[in-house]
């Protein structure tokens, strides 16, 4: 039976990971080490076949927070890359067809707040934000055959994004709105209660930076490829 690569990908990295905890001898473990155990996930195989993207989550120990970051290695092993720092984590890293960029999903600091599409040039540099998304939730989204525009499925939020309150301000932060249930299925897991918007699928063209709609209805649209 064949293996799957990304199957075959993270064997190799829990074993050369076993391997160098035992090189380095016996002991008990602590609780501290909790904070020293790293998760690897999101391997996606570039369209040549050279280079694995996946992240890397582990824990900020003074932030108690959980923090992602985006990695690449070569399919030899030989040379492994960290591409994202910062505070803000990332996810969901994706190749464009023509293998020319790197693009994955962060809510670090841009021209528009909240879980953005940025987009890295594979040859190096800094990575841009490609979507400003001020209304809408990202579900999911996929490159398009010919690497020109990405198929996106969004949520639109209850309450439009606003601008932060300015410093020194005395006014106080609105409370939000009531929850609303109107329909069967009003709960998931870890996404909590559903309201009534929907996700719909949109068409983002990378030149222009249009976002256009396509499916206008009152039902959720999920899991579109192209």
């Amino acid at each position: 039976m064949r293996k799957s690569p990304f199957a075959c990908f993270i064997c190799l990295i829990f074993f050369s990971t076993l391997l160098a905890a035992q090189d380095s001898g016996k002991r008990r473990m602590a609780i501290d080490d909790v904070y020293r155990m790293r998760r690897v996930g999101s391997p996606q195989v570039s369209p040549d076949g050279h280079w694995v993207a996946y992240t890397v989550t582990e824990i900020d120990k003074d932030a108690d927070k959980r923090r992602t970051s985006l990695w690449m290695v070569n399919w030899e092993g030989t040379q492994n890359v960290r591409l994202t720092f910062g505070k803000e984590s990332v996810s969901s890293p994706s190749w464009s067809p023509d293998g020319k960029y790197l693009s994955f999903v962060s809510s670090r600091p841009g021209k528009a707040k909240g879980s953005q599409i940025w987009l890295m040039d594979r040859r190096g540099g800094e990575a841009r934000q490609l979507t400003q998304l001020k209304n809408y939730t990202i579900s999911a989204y996929d490159w398009s055959p010919d690497s020109k525009k990405l198929l996106l499925v969004l949520e639109e939020k209850l309450e439009p994004d606003t601008d932060d309150a300015k410093a020194g301000s005395s006014e106080k932060p609105k409370p939000p709105k009531p929850v609303v249930i109107d329909r069967y299925h009003f709960k998931e897991d870890i996404v909590g209660y559903l309201g009534p918007k929907h996700n719909h699928i949109y068409l983002f063209d990378l030149g222009t930076e249009k976002l256009d709609q396509v499916i206008k209805d009152e039902f959720d649209e999920t899991e579109a490829v192209w």
